[in-house]
């Protein structure tokens, strides 16, 4: 199974922990006939490492079988991600719309991973629901914010101090979770930045 970016998706530094139940199907192994969801167990070694290498997750030295699966179980349990989405997302959006003169559609299938969610663990048809709103996108794709949810996935504490005291990104924030509690999510799946709890 590829694991492709698509557009690489912008990242909300709430939505950064995977509080889905994917976490649980992908440990049981059961999944429905439905779920894209592709167990660590049922993964070729090659897509295992190249799910973790999508993820910013080194596997390097790890030699077992058990350990890798392992190793991606927990990457997808915690959200990770490589902070450069936002910028592939950022070139890949700009070059179609310079192309064809108008926004592009999102190619939601093309960005998933190999546990059906999109990269940092977000489930599809949440983002797709908060990304249908022309005010969510220009939120997302707003510089400072995108360089706080860049600190927030490399945990650079100083960058995400930064940006917390900034009265901009702090209304910015507050608009992403009024978008996405309007758009039927809980806003407990959103946790704030580490250290901003």
């Amino acid at each position: 199974m590829a694991t492709t970016l698509g557009y690489g998706i912008p990242r909300s530094p709430f939505i950064l922990s995977p509080l889905y139940a994917a976490a649980d199907t992908a440990m049981d192994g059961s999944s429905d006939e439905d779920d894209e969801e592709v167990v660590p167990g049922k993964m070729k070694v090659s897509e295992m490492k190249a799910e973790l290498d999508l993820r910013g997750v080194t596997s390097a030295g790890v030699v077992d079988r058990a350990e890798l699966e392992a190793l991606l179980l927990k990457a997808r349990i915690e959200g990770k991600a490589r902070p450069e989405i936002l910028d592939t997302f950022n070139e890949q959006r700009e070059a179609e719309e310079a192309r064809t003169g108008k926004k592009p559609d999102f190619d939601w299938d093309a960005a998933k991973a190999g546990d059906g969610n999109l990269p940092g663990g977000v489930d599809p048809e949440a983002l797709q629901k908060l990304t249908s709103s022309q005010e969510m996108m220009e939120i997302m794709s707003n510089p400072r914010l995108q360089e706080l949810m860049k600190a927030v996935m490399s945990k650079d504490q100083d960058v995400i101090q930064k940006y917390m005291a900034d009265a901009e990104v702090l209304q910015l924030m507050a608009r992403f979770q009024k978008l996405s509690a309007e758009a039927g999510l809980d806003p407990s799946q959103f946790p704030p930045p580490p250290g901003m709890e």
